[in-house]
């Protein structure tokens, strides 16, 4: 009915790019949620393990860690050099 109108294209296509970049933006926010809950559970285990008298799981638990660190902030980055431009 009003498909023949350029304005409503525009606006179907505003509206569908728009809920692409939100699409986007949840998968990140999921994305880094499920890395904050691995990096907690490295700080479990080397707590864990360091209480335990040993100090054997630290440097593995310290490189995950940081290695979620690091996911988090590139893919933080990359939502927010993709909706600067």
């Amino acid at each position: 009915m009003g498909d023949a109108d350029p304005e409503v294209r525009s606006t179907r296509r505003a509206r569908a790019e728009r809920s692409r970049e939100m699409a986007g933006i949840y998968s990140v926010m999921v994305s880094v949620m499920i890395l904050i809950v691995v990096q907690f559970l490295f700080l479990m285990v080397a707590l864990e393990d360091f209480l335990a008298g040993g100090r054997s799981a630290l440097p593995g638990a310290a490189v995950g860690s940081g290695a979620c660190f690091a996911a988090s902030c590139w893919l933080i980055r990359y939502v927010s050099t993709r909706r600067a431009s």
